[in-house]
């Protein structure tokens, strides 16, 4: 879980993390449970796609817990 001030880098550095780690051969994901800011999940899916990381997230749901728990 990163935590941080808002426009900080977190969304982009869990993207450069996962990415990191995939390329040493580990089965990486990214999970968007931020359901209060709008343009997170559209943010962590681009990031995602163009680093070929799975991705998980809702646009509807609105309880983080259920996201990560899906």
């Amino acid at each position: 879980m990163f935590v941080g001030l808002q426009g900080s880098g977190k969304t982009t550095t869990c993207s450069k993390l996962a990415y990191f780690y995939q390329r040493k051969g580990w089965k990486t994901c990214l999970i968007c449970a931020d359901t209060f800011r709008a343009g997170a999940f559209d943010q962590l899916k681009q990031n995602a796609t163009k680093a070929r990381i799975p991705f998980y997230g809702s646009y509807t749901e609105m309880d983080p817990v259920i996201i990560a728990s899906e």
